[in-house]
């Protein structure tokens, strides 16, 4: 193998390395916005439920769970 071959055999290895790494990145940083996402929703629901169950409180309306 000549040298050049080997060079560009050694940093074609390089570059796979650094997109795979780049590639899991993105990959967590999805798995962490999808998981960010779906706490913000359940969060937005309990809001929605606090404010009925206060709403329902001040105007003396029961509700059975």
């Amino acid at each position: 193998m000549q040298g050049s071959d080997k060079f560009f055999r050694i940093n074609k290895e390089i570059n796979f390395n650094k997109n795979a790494i780049l590639l899991g990145e993105y990959e967590m940083k999805d798995t962490w916005n999808e998981q960010e996402s779906l706490d913000i929703e359940a969060e937005q629901e309990m809001i929605v439920q606090a404010e009925q169950e206060n709403w329902m409180e001040a105007n003396n309306i029961s509700y059975e769970y």
